[in-house]
This record gives structure tokens, sequence and C-alpha cells, in this order.
């Protein structure tokens, strides 16, 4: 009897993938950042203010404003309305008292006869007073400076363990092939039966 059916089996076939363990790190070098703070010099002049005060010396020549003159007018004025007044009284005391027996011709003749004081001065008077403020210099100096930013050294590591992966990369089967002739039913469909019935018969 011919072998009818073809059966064959796929085994399964397994992939196995290692990895091995590996050790990773990352160097980072030291590194220095520089920067600078620019310094200079600071400075604040206050200009010197020169004042000079002549007036003495130029009231001794008579040069005067009109203020002074008004003023100077007045104190003397006033000044001589007291003594005025003074002497008036003065005289009439005199007058009053009769043990001293003193007459308006003794007044006159004493008045007449007052030695003037005469008096030797040197013009002009006084000197030009000289006077000053400021003149001065404030200095302000600051110092450059210069910045140090350091970032150390770093080293990291990291450790990777091994692994192991599985792949299937084929499952396990049967195949299962039908070789024989087929069967016809009924028999006369079967293409070439009256050759065959023939074949038979002979």
């Amino acid at each position: 009897m011919d072998q009818l059916l073809d059966i064959t089996t796929v085994p399964i076939k397994i992939e196995l993938k290692t990895t091995p363990a590996r050790l990773e790190y990352e160097t980072k070098f030291a590194s220095v950042k520089i920067s600078r703070e620019q310094g200079g010099l600071e400075y604040q002049t206050d200009p010197i203010r020169m004042t000079i005060d002549n007036t003495e010396w130029r009231s001794s020549l008579n040069f005067k404003n009109c203020d002074t003159f008004v003023r100077e007018f007045a104190a003397k004025g006033k000044q001589a309305a007291l003594d005025a007044t003074a002497k008036t009284v003065q005289e009439g005391n005199q007058l009053a008292l009769p043990h001293r027996r003193v007459t308006p011709a003794d007044i006159s003749r004493r008045n007449l006869n007052r030695i003037r004081e005469t008096v030797m001065d040197f013009l002009p008077k006084g000197g030009v007073k000289i006077s000053w403020d400021g003149g001065t210099v404030d200095f302000k100096y600051t110092e450059s400076q210069l910045n140090f930013d350091v970032e150390p050294s770093t080293l990291d590591i990291q450790y990777v363990p091994a692994q192991l992966e599985y792949f299937v990369s084929q499952y396990p089967r049967v195949d299962i092939q039908y070789i024989g002739e087929p069967f016809y039913f009924p028999a006369s469909a079967a293409p070439g039966y009256a050759e065959q019935e023939l074949d038979r018969l002979v």
C-alpha cells in the first residue's frame, strides 16, 4: 500500500541574547570662570571762591555808597543833637547857680578860647580783606576686583548589570501533508475513469 500521508515535525527554535555587565562613567573636568569688576578713581572738586572786601579802604577815601552815607549822617545828626542838648543843659546849670557868678559872656568867651585839637592822619585807612572758601578736592579710589567661580571636576559612575534575553524565533509544529491520490465518489467522477475501466478489462 502506498504512503498517503507525509508528516513533518518542526522543532521549537529559541535564541538567547546576552548583554554583559558594563561600567559607564562620565568625567567633567574642573573649570574656572574669571570675572573682573573694574575699579577706578573718582574725584570731586570744589573750586576756590575768593572774596575781596575793601569797604573800609573805600570809606577812608570817602568812596561810600548812598546807604552808608545816610546811616553815617543820621548817626552824626543824632549825636550832634545829644551833644547840643547836653551843652545847653550844662550852660543853663552854670547860669542858674548865683554863687558861681557865671555870665553869658563868660560862657561865650570860654567857647571861643577852647583849644582845637589837630590830628595827623594817613589815608587810606585799613587794607583790603581777602577771604576765600572752597578749594577742596575729594578723591575716592575703588580697587579692581577679580572674582573666581570654580567648578570642581566630577566623576559620574553608573553600573549597568548584565542582561539575558530569550527570543522564540520558531514555535514547534507538526505539518501533515496528504500525498496519495484523491478518492472520488462516485468513482465515475474521477478524471480518466473510462480509460481505467478499459485497462482493467484487458
